[in-house]
């Protein structure tokens, strides 16, 4: 349980990891607790690490968007052979700010025929569990219609979901639960113009960390990607747990024009959820008190 809660508040790095130890708690092995003690000596070893939520001084909150990102490890368990669907959603602006906000990972219900099959799985849990509440949730914020970009590492089920290629996949309905015809009405430019499906190389798909196991190097930098740093790099004041909200601004404020920086940890367990706020007021209340009130 508080492996689950970490993985899902504050430490992406973990959620895959921690949700293939989950298929085993009905039919726990020896094998099992070698798995367990390898995830909790990663835990203390990097227990600095929190995810990063930064924002540019110079930018407003006209300029925020949705992005998402999915992937999918075709027939990735050995058992079932299913496939593994990986997805997550920022709130981003074309200069570099990000704040992540929704990260996740789940096993597909059925077993898909194809990678193709498999993209447009992961696709529809990415719509459908992060892309449209967030999209809801930054017109509610902004008081009008947001921009909303997703990107996959598949030209077949890009090309299949914006209509530009004809596939025999009609039977998804059924097998899989999936309308493509809503997914294509979702993309469709003519319907729906702020919403896009761009190409993301296999590379450069950060989403791919929530559906296998990676060597050190793409671990590392799909991490990175996503925001997780060190606590220590960006915090500045450790002791916040006695102060109420409005002191907590404060002191971040007061911290800023000392260094140029400021950064808040809110109470997580071996991790920290941090913000990174700009010294602008309009951008640091539109972060500190709107989002993270609302979220």
């Amino acid at each position: 349980g508080a492996l689950l809660y970490l993985a899902r508040s504050s430490r992406p790095d973990l959620t895959t990891a921690v949700r293939i130890l989950t298929r085993e708690t009905e039919h726990w092995t020896l094998g099992s607790d070698v798995r367990l003690r390898r995830i909790f000596g990663y835990v203390m070893r990097h227990a600095d690490l929190g995810v990063l939520w930064e924002v540019r001084e110079d930018e407003e909150e006209s300029d925020f968007y949705v992005r998402t990102r999915s992937d999918s490890d075709h027939a990735g368990d050995l058992l079932s052979a299913r496939s593994t669907s990986g997805w997550c959603g920022y709130f981003a602006t074309r200069t570099g700010s990000r704040i992540l906000v929704e990260w996740y990972c789940r096993r597909q219900g059925a077993t898909s025929k194809s990678s193709t099959e498999a993209e447009i799985v992961a696709a529809d849990d990415a719509v459908m569990k992060t892309g449209y509440p967030l999209t809801m949730m930054l017109e509610e914020l902004l008081n009008r219609e947001s921009s909303w970009e997703h990107g996959m590492d598949s030209d077949a089920a890009r090309l299949t979901l914006q209509g530009r290629k004809a596939s025999p996949l009609q039977y998804m309905v059924r097998h899989q639960r999936v309308a493509l015809g809503f997914l294509r009405d979702t993309f469709d430019a003519r319907r729906h113009p702020r919403h896009s499906l761009i190409r993301v190389d296999t590379t450069e798909n950060e989403s791919d960390v929530f559906t296998k196991g990676l060597q050190d190097h793409s671990f590392k930098k799909h991490i990175a990607t996503l925001g997780v740093v060190r606590v220590q790099d960006f915090l500045m004041f450790a002791e916040l747990d006695d102060l109420d909200f409005t002191e907590k601004e404060g002191a971040l404020v007061r911290g800023a024009r000392a260094a140029g920086q400021a950064a808040v940890a809110f109470g997580r367990p071996l991790g920290a959820m941090i913000v990174q706020a700009a010294q602008r007021t309009e951008v640091r209340e539109f972060i500190l008190r709107r989002i993270m009130g609302r979220w």
